[in-house]
């Protein structure tokens, strides 16, 4: 009768599951520090152009003038030169660039949790906010690494590793 190549018999070695976790552990950390780090990076490019954008949303509102003036083709109907339609763009402009810049600090928070392994909800939060083209930082540069994030993340025994 053949044996099992690994059985579990008496006076096999087993090591101990701290020793598993801290060989898998390092493993694992260096596969989840590149595309957490990537995140990171884009992010904050990405924050700080959001951080222009809200400037510039801020301009409008205050002064009724384009901080640049548009083609003149993009405007049939309104007058770029109308100091309300230019306001009425700026508060638009203000709100949803607000809105990008709160989620896009949740997808920053999330990729610093997910490069120190602390926090998994957060660091699948972040990573899933990354494949929302609006959302994702810098546009649609953040989506590869939205997916490869998701990717290491959801790999077998990823959440035994983050505390």
């Amino acid at each position: 009768m053949a044996q099992h190549p690994y059985p579990n018999q008496p006076g096999s070695f087993t090591p101990p599951p701290d020793s598993i976790q801290a060989h898998y552990g390092a493993r694992f950390k260096s596969r989840i520090k590149t595309p957490a780090l990537c995140l990171i990076i884009c992010t904050i490019l990405s924050l700080v152009m959001m951080v222009g954008a809200i400037g510039a949303s801020v301009i409008r509102i205050t002064t009724g003038i384009e901080p640049v003036p548009p083609p003149p083709s993009s405007f049939r109907h309104l007058s770029a030169q109308d100091p309300d339609y230019v306001r009425m763009k700026g508060v638009i402009n203000l709100v949803s660039c607000t809105v990008i810049f709160s989620l896009q600090c949740l997808v920053l928070f999330g990729a610093i949790q997910m490069y120190r392994l602390k926090s998994y909800g957060f660091a699948m939060t972040a990573n899933i906010l990354c494949l929302i083209p609006c959302i994702s930082p810098c546009c649609i540069i953040g989506i590869p690494f939205g997916i490869w994030g998701l990717t290491a993340l959801s790999s077998q025994n990823a959440k035994s590793f983050f505390r």
